[in-house]
Protein backbone atom coordinates (compact mmCIF):
# COMPACT_ATOMS: atom_id res chain seq x y z
CA UNK A 1 0.00 0.00 0.00
CA UNK A 2 1.41 3.55 -0.98
CA UNK A 3 0.95 5.26 2.07
CA UNK A 4 3.37 7.36 1.23
CA UNK A 5 0.96 8.40 -1.55
CA UNK A 6 -2.13 9.66 -0.41
CA UNK A 7 -4.66 8.63 -3.14
CA UNK A 8 -7.63 11.18 -3.88
CA UNK A 9 -9.34 8.33 -6.04
CA UNK A 10 -11.73 5.58 -4.23
CA UNK A 11 -10.02 2.41 -4.39
CA UNK A 12 -12.61 1.18 -5.92
CA UNK A 13 -12.17 3.75 -8.97
CA UNK A 14 -8.53 1.73 -8.99
CA UNK A 15 -9.68 -1.11 -11.13
CA UNK A 16 -12.82 -0.68 -12.98
CA UNK A 17 -15.34 -4.17 -13.11
CA UNK A 18 -16.07 -5.63 -16.06
CA UNK A 19 -20.20 -5.58 -15.79
CA UNK A 20 -19.34 -1.58 -14.76
CA UNK A 21 -17.27 -0.68 -18.00
CA UNK A 22 -19.62 -2.29 -20.09
CA UNK A 23 -22.49 -0.22 -18.34
CA UNK A 24 -20.69 3.17 -18.60
CA UNK A 25 -19.69 2.68 -22.37
CA UNK A 26 -22.74 2.21 -25.19
CA UNK A 27 -23.45 -1.12 -26.40
CA UNK A 28 -22.29 -0.39 -29.99
CA UNK A 29 -18.84 0.95 -28.81
CA UNK A 30 -18.48 -2.82 -28.26
CA UNK A 31 -17.24 -4.75 -30.73
CA UNK A 32 -16.95 -7.69 -29.10
CA UNK A 33 -20.43 -8.12 -28.38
Amino acid sequence: MDNSRPTPIPHQTHHTPRHLLLRTRPFQSDPTR
